[in-house]
């Protein structure tokens, strides 16, 4: 199975230091045999709700099944994570540039194909990327 992931954008195509659920768009990322290719683009419809809405992270978590979503990349996430990671796996990274969060994840891609494979009853575990990888649980609301 190849994995697609959806990175949280500005409308310049940044990775922001905000929250996933505000970012302006999504760029959807596919996996490859030669890396993560952007294939696409989706507008947040609901970027406009306050944090931490249950129904915010509903629609959003809906519109990127839609779209056969399985990980979602940001820069920061806010208390919706622990809505979200039952149906996707969490990635944080630290790059702006999306391409070069791609590059970093198709370097640790085994480590989200595992965890894809093998999701447990509480959810996918929170993935924070910066040099290496480190995988820790998500706080419950």
């Amino acid at each position: 199975m190849k994995l697609r992931f959806a990175f949280a954008a500005s409308g310049e195509g940044l990775m922001k230091n905000r929250h996933f659920g505000d970012a302006e768009k999504y760029l959807i990322y596919e996996q490859s045999e030669n890396g993560l290719i952007c294939t696409g683009e989706m507008e947040n419809r609901n970027k406009e709700l306050p944090h931490g809405v249950k129904n915010k992270a509903e629609v959003i978590a809906g519109d990127l099944a839609k779209k056969d979503i399985q990980v979602v990349v940001s820069r920061q996430f806010g208390k919706n994570i622990s809505r979200i990671n039952h149906f996707f796996i969490p990635v944080i990274v630290q790059q702006d540039d999306p391409q070069a969060a791609s590059e970093v994840l198709f370097k640790h891609l085994h480590w989200l194909e595992d965890a894809w494979n093998h999701k447990k009853e509480d959810g996918y575990k929170l993935f924070l990327i910066e040099q290496g990888i480190l995988k820790v649980p998500v706080k419950k609301l």
